[in-house]
Order: C-alpha cells, then sequence, then structure tokens
C-alpha cells in the first residue's frame, strides 16, 4: 500500500502522519513569543544584542509567518476549490478572515488610541486599518489575496502544474518587483512560495513521506547552512540578516517548514490548543502588552519571568475571548469567523 492510499482521507493525513494541530499551536506560540520580545529595542522587552531572546526572535522571522502560509495551504489542498464553487469559496474566507481580522483590528485600534501608543488612529484615519498594513493583521489582507488569485488559477487548472505555480512564485519572492501596500499587497510575494509549497506538499506528500530521511537530511542541510551564513552576518555586522525576500530566507523558510511538517511529533497538549489558533491571532497582542504593564506596575524587572508571563498571557486571554465569544450566534460569526 502506497503513502497516497495511507492519506487518501484527510482526516488521516491529519491524525496519522501529520501533526497539524500541533503545528497550529507552534506557529502561534511563535509569533505571540515574538511580540513578548518586541520587534526592536522600541517595543516588547526592549532588547537588542546580544541578547538570547533577541537573537530568538530574529532568527526566526524566516519561518514565523511562513508556517502560517504552509499550512493553510496543505489545508486547502484537502480540500481544493472548483470552478463552480469559487464565489462561495472566496464568501466563506472573507467570513472567516476579513470579518473577524476587522474587529479585531478596530479593537485594537480604538485601545491604541485611548492609552495613546502608535496604533491608535484618529476618526479621520480609522478606515486605513481595513485596506492597508496594519499591525499583525496584515497578513489577513495578504492571505485573502493569497487565496483569492492562487484558487482561481487551481481551480482554471484543475489542480494542475502546482509544482511551476510555486517555482513561479518563488522567482517572483526574489524579484525586485515591490507591489503597493494597498491591502497588504506588498507581502504576497514573501508569503505567496509558501502557501503554494504547502499544497505542493500535500499533492506530493507521498513522495516526501516515502523519501523523508533523505528529505530531512537536506533540509537540515539546508538549514545548518543558512544559520551559518547568518553567524557570519552576525559578526560582520552585529544583527542577523532579516530581509525576507532573499533566496537564503526562502530556502531557510522552505526546509524549516518542511522539517516540522515530516518530523513534529502529535503533542497532546499542542493539540487542544489548536482550536483556539486563530483567537490567539487576533487577540494575542492584548494579553502580551496587558500583562508587560502589570508587571511593570510591580515593579518586575527579572527579564525571564516577563517573557514567560508574558507568552501565557498572550495565550490565556484569547482563549477566554473564544470561549466567551462561542456563547452566542452572533459573536461565534463576527468575532471568530465560525458559522451560527
Amino acid at each position: 500500500m502506497t503513502v497516497t492510499e495511507h492519506i487518501s482521507h484527510p482526516g488521516q493525513v491529519l491524525g496519522d502522519l501529520v501533526a497539524i494541530n500541533s503545528l497550529r499551536t507552534i506557529a502561534f506560540t511563535m509569533l505571540v513569543s515574538y511580540h513578548v520580545v518586541g520587534l526592536g529595542t522600541t517595543s516588547g522587552l526592549g532588547l537588542d544584542y546580544p541578547q538570547f531572546l533577541r537573537f530568538y526572535a530574529d532568527y526566526l522571522i524566516h519561518v514565523r509567518m511562513p508556517i502560517f502560509a504552509v499550512i493553510a495551504g496543505f489545508v486547502y489542498g484537502m480540500r481544493p476549490v472548483h470552478l463552480p464553487d469559487y464565489r462561495r469559496f472566496i464568501e466563506g474566507k472573507v467570513r472567516r478572515l476579513l470579518i473577524p481580522g476587522a474587529i479585531a483590528a478596530l479593537v485594537f485600534a480604538l485601545a491604541g488610541t485611548l492609552m495613546g501608543n502608535r496604533f491608535g488612529r484618529t476618526p479621520a484615519d480609522i478606515w486605513e486599518i481595513f485596506f492597508f498594513p496594519y499591525a499583525h493583521y496584515w497578513y489577513l489582507q495578504t492571505m485573502m489575496v493569497i487565496f483569492v488569485g492562487s484558487a482561481l488559477a487551481d481551480a482554471l487548472l484543475k489542480g494542475r502544474h502546482t509544482h511551476w505555480l510555486f517555482l513561479g512564485a518563488c522567482a517572483f519572492s526574489l524579484s525586485s518587483f515591490w507591489p503597493p501596500m494597498f491591502f497588504s499587497l506588498r507581502t504576497v510575494p514573501f508569503l505567496l512560495p509558501f502557501f503554494l509549497f504547502g499544497v505542493v506538499l500535500y499533492r506530493n506528500f507521498n513522495l516526501f513521506y516515502q523519501a523523508r530521511t533523505l528529505v530531512l537530511g537536506l533540509c537540515l542541510l539546508a538549514v545548518l547552512s543558512v544559520s551559518y551564513l547568518q553567524a557570519q552576518h552576525y559578526w560582520a555586522e552585529g544583527t542577523l540578516m532579516l530581509g525576507r525576500r532573499t533566496p537564503s530566507a526562502l530556502v531557510f523558510g522552505v526546509a524549516a517548514c518542511t522539517l516540522l511538517f515530516l518530523a513534529m511529533p502529535r503533542i497532546a497538549l499542542l493539540d487542544r490548543l489548536a482550536p483556539f489558533a486563530f483567537t490567539i491571532y487576533l487577540y494575542h497582542v492584548f494579553g502580551t502588552s496587558g500583562m508587560r504593564e502589570v508587571l511593570e506596575k510591580l515593579g518586575v524587572d527579572a527579564l525571564m519571568p516577563k517573557a514567560i508571563l508574558g507568552l501565557i498571557a498572550g495565550i490565556a486571554l484569547p482563549i477566554v475571548i473564544h470561549k466567551l465569544a462561542e456563547r452566542t450566534g452572533l459573536t461565534r460569526r463576527l468575532v471568530l469567523g465560525l458559522r451560527k
């Protein structure tokens, strides 16, 4: 029996061969911990090199958001859209991504206005958060664009030639063309190859699985090679390489995501957290920033307690929000993007 026969049913893929739920939890944990650490010395914990957590946050830049896109592509591959269903598919993505994302972004902007931070918006420019990149919600706009374009291309091609689409997306990512900022189009070249790689990974999983020892070895070699280049760059420049649209970033991201898909075991605790992944993505910043404010008022200066408690708060608060939103059909639909 071939591996293709093993994975013919999506439930078997999720349950037996790919720890997709555990991967979702790993993905949002990387994101939440990044926002605990912060973008640089002016946000989060305000850390700079050579702090270990600064290295941790910057080292994962080429896998942190790509793993979300690969998961999305892999799941799309299980249930690809057909042309007659394309409109309903897009309407579902609007309900699932854009509406909850718009509500979360609006709440975040209002909170920023009340607190007087850089995420605050005036009544005159509040509309911009729905049409331009804003905080971490840019990802939802980018993925919506990717779903619109990729699903249409896939439907027209009837699921064929996905590997050519992936290679074309890689070339697009490495090109010098920069799309406009509107609706986060500028980050489409960054994430599109990873989404299509997820589709390729699902549709050719038998090949990856049967040659997994070789694949894992090559991917580990690629990760180590780029890590060596990162070390060289740090010793020369004092920072890691943070450019997203570079050959090393693309190789590192694809190799690291492949390692996670083929080597990640199912972990019961991580699986239990996976249903809250989208809500954690939307609302984790309220927990991380809120905990940081509380600890500063309490005079807690120790780095690791601030990092650990920030991570816990960034995961726990959205779970509470999720549980509360589940109670009514309206909040299930608007806040969580679920059907009533």
